[in-house]
């Protein structure tokens, strides 16, 4: 596969003429150097083009001797699937990353490069670190490079295959979508490294807007997109579990959003001059800090998403290193540049009460959130220090998200009432009358079912069990604010939800009487508002219960379904499926299949729920476990703190860990457990004892009264509060087994107004994307007619 080397090669080269040319052509401002320019990076662009055409050419043609079509792909695959592969690896998302980019740079050349050459200097650095990259891992080395045991010439018949994880219908959007949208963070760091260079800190607000507003579209989506895909593959019951790969993509977005208002505020007051070409660098400097945790192997055991140990790590920081250097160069340069020009920003109006200074407290609000889970992000690096590498707990996110998010979301609904530059309150019979409102729908909500907060994160992404530490310091301050602000927190979050839908819908409607296009922001902010409120009513107030299903027969729940396990159903494509039979409280049957099977692959059981998609809710049910009659005298559940689960006669709760430290640690479970059996109820507090000496562990059996079941630790996981217990059925029940399986089935109420709510955004999003274009087009139309005057 020397030719796709060579393609690698050539606009490797390329990048580099170009980025040279550029820079000198800005320097002398030589046409000829211009030409040059263009070209070279036209040539890159086509030997990126032929490059990935060529890998999905080999791809569709099973060219397995190529070590990345044999480490994605299979014949098994059908074509979408097998097409997804060219994203489902490093080398391909690099390809892809140079496409986009390539693109970017050839709208950049035509609008951009003539007036503003450093731009494209940038970019063409950029595109020849990420070729760089390709030169050290080709996507064309074949196997007999990857393998020493593989002779030369060796072609396998068929490939590992992909994920099993991955082999689902988002794998063919939401990746190309995300890489849009990471890959797009790159135009607002160019302009803000060539403003700061060039000194023309003013003129570039107009160019990179449209590009900062589609990066918060198309990102925007990407995520949403993720938190669908988990939501409805992974089974573990939520939508968003701070996974690292998550974070990665949620924090340049978040930064995007604070330069997208701050890039309004200079628009219109200029000031925010230095914090705004700050704020330019951000986005695109922490989707490389993403990268590198993502893809140097560092997350390999805290992510199921992140890709494992790929020898680029070095490769990687040195990106990471010498852009941040570099921008972080050229804005202290500029900073004194600047300062010694004499030139005096624009301050704010006077007072708290004006536009500018809502919507900077908005964005101070998110460039906090965004270090914030940065940091948090970054945890399993800077933990290792202090012993074994972890990551940060969901709890910690869930926790300490609660406050920014309701004062990110009074800004969001008092800032678009006020007036610039003077602080008054130009809305106010409208703001005291949209607060009262929301109040209002507060109460309603609580009279219907809107209560405290009973807990924080009970569903646990699976992936986020093992090694993950709640800091202790942290801890305390939970405890010690739970029984006050955090437990009424959800009044406090579905108030300013209301709040923001109300007065932006206001402002959407006078827009829309006017000029339509110049309401987007104000729809984006009321999707944002109906996404909050389906998050409250979906996290806080869902209800997750599971249950042991003997096979044939109905077991009902405490909220009323019954379920009965019929049957395993076969499927072509060997992922098979459960078929079970819901029959809800009202007397509505269905037959629900979640997926169950063990896969080759990953050595393992993969499951995905079934999801009953409903107006009011979705019914979400998930298998956990299958025992065979023949070993259906001793059954496991895993339990949380305050978590209970039905087995059998027996409803088993978790209370919380004893543990004695000396010679031998001893970890006492604290249960209660009662006894149901013919009609007669009857409770039992149990302490199975788990203890740890010279490396061996050893549990002692708790009898549960006369009943026969006795109950014994199977495993702890103190980083996770969990225990997993071991029940023995009485031996009478034993010889009479049969099938059994265990499900999760969890109410998500009103999960449908989150979805809702992200089309909304989206559309907002849209909206303001095309009034900025057609802005611009007026403008340089404008401008010709003032030349040719």
């Amino acid at each position: 596969m020397m030719l796709g080397v060579a393609l690698i090669v050539v606009s490797f080269v390329a990048a580099l003429i170009a980025t040279t040319s550029y820079y000198f052509y800005y320097r002398d401002q030589q046409p000829a150097l211009l030409k040059l320019a263009n070209r070279s990076f036209i040539v890159m662009g086509i030997g990126v083009l032929f490059a990935l055409g060529m890998l999905i050419t080999l791809i569709l043609n099973h060219q397995f001797q190529v070590n990345y079509v044999y480490s994605y792909s299979s014949r098994a695959l059908n074509k979408f699937y097998l097409f997804s592969t060219l994203w489902a690896g490093q080398q391909g998302t690099f390809l892809m990353w140079l496409f986009y980019g390539s693109i970017y740079g050839l709208i950049l050349m035509k609008t951009t490069a003539r007036k503003n050459p450093m731009v494209m200097v940038v970019l063409g650095l950029v595109q020849a670190f990420l070729l760089l990259i390709l030169l050290k891992k080709s996507p064309f080395s074949m196997v007999w490079h990857q393998f020493e045991e593989v002779p030369i010439g060796f072609i396998p018949q068929d490939g590992a295959g992909l994920n099993p994880l991955l082999q689902n219908p988002w794998m063919v959007i939401h990746p190309p979508t995300l890489f849009v949208g990471y890959s797009s963070t790159v135009v607002s760091f160019l302009f803000g490294m060539s403003a700061m260079i060039t000194g023309n800190f003013q003129n570039w607000l107009k160019q990179v807007r449209p590009w900062v507003i589609f990066n918060v579209m198309i990102l925007g989506i990407g995520v949403i997109m993720g938190g669908y895909w988990a939501y409805v593959t992974l089974g573990w019951g939520g939508y968003w579990g701070w996974d690292p790969v998550e974070n990665a993509s949620l924090v340049p977005w978040i930064f995007s959003v604070a330069l997208l208002h701050g890039i309004l505020i200079q628009s219109k007051r200029k000031s925010l001059v230095r914090s705004n070409l700050f704020l330019a660098g951000m986005p695109f400097l922490t989707m490389l800090w993403g990268s590198y945790l993502t893809r140097s192997g560092a997350l390999t055991d805290f992510s199921v998403h992140s890709f494992g140990a790929s020898g680029l790590g070095l490769y990687l920081i040195l990106f990471q290193i010498f852009f941040t250097g570099l921008f972080l160069y050229a804005w202290v340069r500029f900073m004194r540049q600047y300062s010694l020009s004499g030139e005096k920003p624009i301050e704010f109006g006077k007072g708290l009460l004006n536009r500018e200074t809502f919507i900077f407290l908005g964005m101070s609000i998110l460039i906090f959130m965004g270090l914030f889970i940065l940091f948090g992000t970054s945890a399993p690096l800077y933990t290792q220090w202090f012993g074994t590498p972890a990551s940060l707990s969901p709890d910690f996110y869930n926790t300490m998200i609660i406050p920014i998010a309701i004062f990110m979301f009074l800004t969001i609904a008092i800032g678009p009432l006020l007036a610039w530059k003077t602080s008054e309150l130009r809305n106010a019979k409208f703001i005291y009358g949209g607060a009262a409102a929301a109040l209002l729908l507060t109460l309603l909500a609580a009279l219907v079912g809107l209560g405290p907060m009973t807990s924080i994160g009970e569903h646990t992404p699976y992936y986020a069990i093992e090694g993950t530490v709640t800091p202790p310091l942290f801890e305390s301050i939970r405890e010690g604010l739970f029984d006050g602000f955090l437990k009424y927190s959800p009044y406090l979050l579905f108030f300013v939800g209301c709040f923001v839908i109300i007065t932006n819908i206001r402002l959407v409607y006078l827009f829309v009487k006017n000029n339509f296009t110049k309401a987007g922001g104000y729809i984006a902010h009321v999707g944002m508002g109906f996404m909050l409120i389906g998050i409250i009513t979906s996290s806080v107030y869902d209800t997750s219960e599971k249950i042991m299903l003997p096979k044939g027969e109905f077991a009902k729940t405490e909220a009323g379904y019954e379920v009965k396990f019929v049957s395993f159903v076969d499927m072509p494509d060997g992922r098979d499926r459960v078929k079970l039979l819901v029959r809800t409280a009202y007397g509505y049957e269905y037959n629900a299949y979640p997926q169950f099977y063990y896969s080759d692959y990953s050595k393992g059981y993969m499951v995905s729920p079934d999801v009953r998609k409903q107006f009011t809710k979705d019914v979400y049910i998930s298998p956990i476990s299958f025992t065979p009659a023949k070993m259906a005298s001793q059954s496991e559940i895993t339990l949380g703190k305050k978590e209970t689960q039905k087995v059998g006669d027996l409803q088993i709760t978790f209370d919380k860990f004893d543990v004695k430290m000396g010679a031998s640690q001893v970890i006492t479970a604290l249960l209660e457990v009662t006894l149901n059996k013919d009609g007669v109820s009857q409770v039992y507090p149990l302490k199975p004892v788990i203890t740890a000496s010279a490396g061996k562990m050893s549990s002692t059996e708790e009898p549960v009264g006369a009943s026969g079941y006795r109950i014994k630790i199977a495993k702890v996981n103190a980083s996770s509060g969990q225990v997993t217990l071991a029940i023995l059925k009485p031996t009478v029940m034993a010889n009479d087994a049969k099938d059994m399986l265990a499900i999760e089935l969890t109410e998500k109420p009103l999960i449908s107004i989150l979805w809702f709510g992200t089309i909304i955004f989206a559309f907002g999003a849209f909206i303001a994307l095309i009034d900025r274009i057609k802005s611009d087009k007026k403008r340089k139309a404008s401008q010709k007619e003032t030349v040719l005057v």
